[in-house]
Parts: structure tokens; sequence; C-alpha cells
């Protein structure tokens, strides 16, 4: 019942499911197929270890049943798997708020080699395909910024400090056809920076309609009011930011598993 309501609601756009235990899984699947042709659920079944299953069943009377068993279910019903609460909130917030994506190649961008490095290896690791990007971009990312250390995947921007330059191999990068999303990573160093960086992207965002997804993380103190600003106009713009590159990763491979159940259900 809870399900029919939330896909009649219109201020519901991305449904969480949060479970211990079914009394009626069959019921609850059949109707959450139903709903997932419209909006998309994202489900996370605690439960996994046998102290945990007996604390289920003590705790709700309900049957708590095989943790394998519910993911197979969540996948025959359409719902977008996450494996801990934090995965939850972060997959429901990009399909919230970010625009479809429409495959599963991805594009890097950092300021230094290493974390685009790493966000690599974790984009492999989660069943992301690194973006090939065109002999054309490339070109074009030579031409803009020859001292670019990486003008592959990912793209290195080698400390580029000129904004400009940046919203520029942003747009490049966007505009390949080999690449569905980019992920954006920076050091919030200095208080303008994400200030800086969210008025070029979120421009690129309204009109290039791809996935961008920021990674930022802050050495210094984010109580400035200048940072949270940026962050703010990042996500009301539709690109959600989170501070560690394997979030990132992680909701945006449940973005694309939703853009492969639209697929299946069309």
């Amino acid at each position: 019942e809870l399900l029919e309501y939330l896909d009649d609601d219109p201020e519901t756009r991305t449904i969480i499911l949060y479970l211990e235990g079914i009394e009626e899984p069959r019921s609850v699947m059949e109707t959450a197929r139903r709903v997932t042709r419209r909006k998309p659920i994202v489900g996370f079944k605690v439960g996994q270890s046998d102290a945990a299953l007996q604390a289920v069943q003590s705790h709700t009377g309900s049957l708590a049943g095989n943790h394998s068993l519910y993911y197979a279910a969540f996948e025959q019903a359409g719902i977008v798997p996450a494996h801990d609460t934090i995965e939850l909130l972060d997959v429901a917030k990009i399909l919230n708020i970010a625009p479809p994506v429409k495959g599963n190649r991805v594009a890097v961008m950092s300021f230094q080699a290493g974390p685009g490095i790493m966000l690599t290896d974790l984009c492999v690791s989660h069943g992301l395909e690194m973006a090939q990007l065109s002999d054309k971009t490339v070109r074009s990312l030579k031409r803009l910024w020859p001292d670019l250390t990486i003008r592959t995947n990912p793209v290195d921007l080698a400390f580029v400090s000129d904004m400009e330059v940046f919203g520029d191999a942003a747009r490049i990068v966007l505009n390949d056809e080999n690449v569905d999303a980019v992920i954006v990573f920076y050091l919030d160093v200095m208080s303008f920076f994400t200030t800086a960086l969210s008025e070029k992207l979120v421009p690129l965002a309204k009109e290039i309609r791809k996935p961008i997804v920021v990674c930022a993380n802050f050495p210094v103190k984010l109580s400035s009011a200048e940072t949270a600003e940026g962050l703010a106009r990042f996500e009301d713009s539709g690109i959600p930011v989170y501070p560690l590159p394997a979030r990132a990763v992680k909701a945006l491979k449940g973005m694309v598993r939703r853009g492969r159940i639209e697929a299946a259900l069309a």
C-alpha cells in the first residue's frame, strides 16, 4: 500500500526501500515491479549474518529470508540494489537530481593524476567502462592546455587554476559522443575553489544533459560559507556531490543499473 501511495504522490521522484523482512514478499515485489516502471526504487535488505537474521525475526516477527534471494527478487522487480545505508542514500540522490544516463562509459577529470587513476580502478572494479575519448577530443584538449599530463581518460588537469581552461576542457569531454557521464574530482584547498568550479559546471550541466558527478575532498574547514554555497549550487542544478571516490562510483553504478532497468521495461 505504501509503495502504491508513493507511486501516486506527485512530490515523490525516487523511492527508498529499507527492508528487515517481508511477510508477503511475492505481493510486495509484484507491486514494486509495477511502480518501478514510473519511478526508480532503491532497495537495501539488512540481515546478512545468522545473528542479524535472528534479530530481525525477533524484532519484526516477519520472515527474514535468505539475503541473496532478496537481492535476486530486487533484480526481477527492477529495484536498484544497495548494500548499506550510505549507498542507499547516495544512489537515491543521484537518481533524484541528475539527468538519466544513456550508457556506462565514464570519463574522469581530476586536478592530479593520482586521484584520477584511483577513480579509474574503482570504475572498472564496479563494472563501469572507461570511455575511449575520440581523437578529436584528445586533439582539442592538447590545443587547449599543452601541459596536460594525461589527455586521454582519466584527464589529468595538472593543477590547472584557470577556471576558464577547466570549463573549456569539461565542455570538450562532455560533448564527446563516447562519454555517457563524467566524474570530477578535486581538493577544496582554497575557499573559493568550489564556487569557481560550480560556476563552470552548472551551466554545462543545464546545456549538455549528461550526468556530472562531483567528488570533493575538503582538507580545509568545511565551515566556509562560500564552499557551502558552491556545494548547494551543484546539487540544486542536478550535480550530486560525494566526499569519497568510492561513494561517487557506487552512486553512478546505481544510476547505470536504473538505466538498464528502464531499457528492459520499455
